[in-house]
């Protein structure tokens, strides 16, 4: 507004010279004493009650919530106590009534053995930035690879719009690096087994070899399990190896927590029953449709 004013005033030929409608102040509301005096005690009140007090409401409880958080903290008998009740409840499996007649099952807890396909759980570690550290450490080897290098840079606008002209073979060589490679992990506290094998020994020459493998791992809370499964094949007489290899899958739980890791457990056994009849139906799928077609004359 005091622009115009000042545009007119310059203006001999502006009538009137300028104009004033309002005072531009809004009006909310009337004050008084007593409201002026609510406001203050209402603004004060806040204040005072978040002032720490030495013993006092606030300091309880802080302390309650640090004691609260300190039961889920375990000892090392207790993490130890917890793995060894993972192999015993592995180990009482209850297959069904027709796969038992077809393998038998047996629990080996491997203390020496290496981890089968150990590196793909120091890629999950080297991955993880959880607040509850695991105790385990990444191993690396350091390798000579060999990798294609271009003989002159490439510039980034080729490499942005595609240009094939500047990558063709001749303008690449060979060169060997040092690289570092995860090869695997390594547990950083003594435990009753490095991991558990559960085999489903086979009645019959005609059957597959059926491993699940187990690995826990721990930390001051917490125990996480891999597990995967793994199919076997003939390639000597006496001489068998895993098919691909094995892909893990991984939870945790509270080391404390009894239920939510029979949970998890149950999820292991169940998982290796169905890898074991996807075998079976894979070679004799027409046992599948009549265990179907039965189960439907019976309804």
């Amino acid at each position: 507004m005091d622009f115009v004013s000042d545009a007119f005033r310059t203006n001999r030929a502006q009538t009137p010279f300028f104009v004033t409608q309002a005072d531009f102040t809004e009006v909310f509301c009337d004050t008084t004493d007593e409201l002026k005096a609510s406001i203050e005690g209402f603004l004060k009140g806040p204040t005072q009650t978040q002032t720490p007090v030495k013993d006092g409401p606030l300091a309880l409880s802080l302390l309650e919530q640090i004691k609260r958080d300190s039961l889920k903290y375990c000892s090392e008998v207790e993490a130890n106590e917890a793995l060894r009740k993972v192999a015993e409840t592995i180990s009482i499996l209850n297959p069904p009534e027709q796969l038992a007649k077809l393998f038998k099952f047996e629990l080996h807890t491997e203390n020496t053995s290496s981890v089968p396909n150990a590196e793909s759980i120091g890629r999950w570690l080297e991955k993880q930035s959880d607040e509850r550290k695991l105790f385990a450490d990444v191993e690396r080897n350091m390798r000579t690879v060999k990798v294609r290098r271009p003989m002159k840079p490439i510039h980034p606008m080729d490499l942005l719009l595609g240009n094939r002209a500047d990558f063709r073979d001749t303008e690449y060589k060979v060169v060997e690096e040092v690289s570092s490679i995860i090869v695997g992990f390594k547990s950083t506290v003594d435990m009753p087994y490095r991991f558990l094998s559960l085999n489903a020994k086979r009645n019959f020459p005609n059957l597959d070899l059926v491993e699940c493998i187990v690995v826990p791992l721990l930390s001051r809370t917490h125990i996480r399990l891999f597990w995967g499964n793994q199919v076997y094949e003939y390639v000597a007489w006496d001489n068998q190896r895993s098919i691909g290899a094995i892909e893990y899958v991984t939870a945790e739980c509270p080391i404390k927590d009894e239920a939510e890791r029979q949970e998890i457990l149950s999820r292991i056994t169940s998982r290796f029953i169905e890898e074991i009849e996807n075998t079976i139906h894979k070679k004799w799928p027409a046992i599948e449709s009549a265990q179907v077609d039965t189960a439907n004359e019976t309804r």
